[in-house]
């Protein structure tokens, strides 16, 4: 490879959301900027959120706005619909803003893809159905029997490096191997709507329905099979966990063209074995929590028979109940999860009052107003979560981690209840507390950066939430944090953007 040629392998064009947003209205406006719409300035920032910033597709779109004299939401609706890409990726004109490059997007994508060879084009489809973030090289290697597969055969790997070469010199798929070890191609998001379309268009769409039928077939291979009789095993968890993005991604596939694509049964047993995984994965959790409840249930009916049960084994059993009431609730049976924590709490009224044992009241109190707000009993949450922040700072103090816990959901529960500005006060508070205690790159502290996020977006400072998010990103996967795929989706999604129409959830793990 030249010199020439490792430089530009390696410049990594994407324009910054406001330079894209002005590239756009420079191009179908001739005022100043100052007298432009701030509505038109915003759908401007999204159009060049869904390009991923690529200048010459930000470019193309501009120049198709102004030649067709559609509005910018229109745009925006075109490019959500995908039917219309080849419309936009056709568009030429004397006075297109790609003049400069010669040729219409389609013709700039069409002569990269006509460079590629066979294989290449094969694999390039095959890509199109699976996780455009990441496939596994290793997922695609294997002793395949198929004649269209033969090229990634083991015994003729080092002919696949070639092809992964050519595609990645054409800057249409990316090599991933940030360990050194494990390889994985992702592609643009553009790039992978542009390919999809002309397949749907072949005759019956055969080759859509070929492309997603092999790669079933090869994710199929490396997913583990559930045993016939779906006995529970954590023996593969990792592996599931590593290969589930690519199943998700078929499925998203199949909503999306299901009236063109039939799915096979292959397709199938993945749908199965994945959900048949993730409630394995709950019952694992749920299943030891519930042994030892029931033997500490035991231990305290011996005991008080016997008269010799104390206070501490009374306390204990409480303990139990509230630990199911965690684990009801995690799996959003909330009523259920009631139950156990008011049993708890009936107990330790029994034996002990908030003054003496504040923690143990806490606690309870602070699951207890997380439930309330999935029950829409919005201001008996918010009183419920400031009576057991109280509680656990009065026992523990203001920087113990029981206490950040409670604040945190104390901002949780006014976050809920759309109250934006009390919520902002106590997470800043929690997070400037988490960030002095336990450094920027725990996962805890990302869970508060993740949730101020959240909150700045629904204020509508959306420069804010997005440095936030960024910030929360910024060595996440190294953190264990869970919502790392939920705040890539807010970044690139201009609908999850717009999340000041939709109540707040609440985070899927209390932090």
């Amino acid at each position: 490879m030249s010199l020439s040629q490792m430089a530009f392998a390696e410049i990594h064009l994407g324009l910054e959301e406001v330079d894209g947003c002005e590239v756009i209205l420079k191009h179908i406006y001739h005022q100043r900027v100052s007298e432009r719409k701030i509505a038109d300035r915003e759908v401007a920032k999204k159009i060049s959120r869904e390009v991923g910033g690529l200048p010459i597709l930000v470019s193309q779109f501009a120049g198709f706005a102004s030649h067709s004299h559609c509005s910018l939401m229109e745009l925006l609706n075109l490019l959500q619909e995908p039917s219309s890409f080849q419309l936009i990726w056709n568009y030429d004109s004397r006075d297109s803003s790609t003049f400069q490059y010669g040729a219409p997007m389609s013709k700039v994508w069409g002569l990269a893809l006509q460079e590629l060879s066979p294989e290449a084009s094969q694999t390039l489809r095959l890509l199109t159905m699976l996780s455009p973030d990441g496939v596994p090289e290793a997922m695609l290697i294997g002793d395949w029997t198929e004649p269209d597969l033969a090229y990634l055969r083991p015994e003729r790997r080092f002919g696949f490096f070639g092809v992964r070469q050519s595609l990645s010199t054409s800057h249409l798929v990316e090599i991933n191997n940030s360990t050194g070890i494990l390889t994985s191609l992702s592609m643009h998001r553009s790039l992978r709507s542009y390919l999809v379309e002309p397949m749907s268009e072949s005759i019956g769409s055969v080759l859509l329905q070929q492309n997603f039928d092999t790669a079933a077939v090869i994710v199929r291979r490396s997913f583990p099979p559930q045993t016939v009789t779906q006995t529970p095993s954590n023996h593969n968890w990792n592996i599931s966990k590593e290969y589930l993005p690519q199943i998700l991604s078929l499925q998203s596939f199949y909503s999306s063209w299901k009236l063109r694509v039939q799915p096979s049964k292959t397709f199938a047993s993945l749908l199965a074995d994945a959900g048949v995984d993730r409630t394995q994965r709950e019952k694992a959790c749920s299943s030891p929590v519930e042994k030892a409840f029931q033997l500490r249930k035991r231990q305290l009916q011996i005991l008080t028979q016997s008269g010799k049960a104390t206070q501490a084994d009374h306390l204990l059993l409480a303990n139990g109940w509230n630990d199911l009431g965690v684990l009801l609730m995690q799996n959003e049976e909330f009523e259920a999860a009631q139950d156990r924590l008011e049993k708890s709490i009936v107990i330790k009224e029994q034996w002990i009052t908030e003054e003496e044992e504040p923690a143990n009241f806490g606690e309870s109190f602070k699951n207890l107003a997380y439930i309330r707000i999935h029950q829409n009993q919005n201001d008996e949450a918010v009183a419920t979560a400031k009576r057991a922040c109280t509680l656990i700072e009065h026992a523990y103090g203001p920087d113990a981690q029981a206490t950040l816990k409670g604040s945190f959901v104390y901002g949780c529960n006014l976050l809920a209840v759309g109250d934006l500005e009390a919520a902002k006060k106590i997470h800043k508070n929690t997070l400037a507390r988490r960030r002095r205690l336990l450094g920027e790159k725990s996962f805890i502290t990302k869970d508060s950066i993740y949730v101020l996020g959240e909150i700045y977006c629904l204020s509508g400072r959306m420069e804010k939430a997005e440095n936030m998010f960024r910030e929360m990103l910024d060595g996440a996967h190294e953190a264990g944090c869970g919502c790392v795929k939920t705040t890539k989706d807010l970044l690139a999604s201009s609908a999850d953007m717009e999340l000041g129409n939709k109540p707040w959830q609440g985070p899927s793990i209390i932090c």
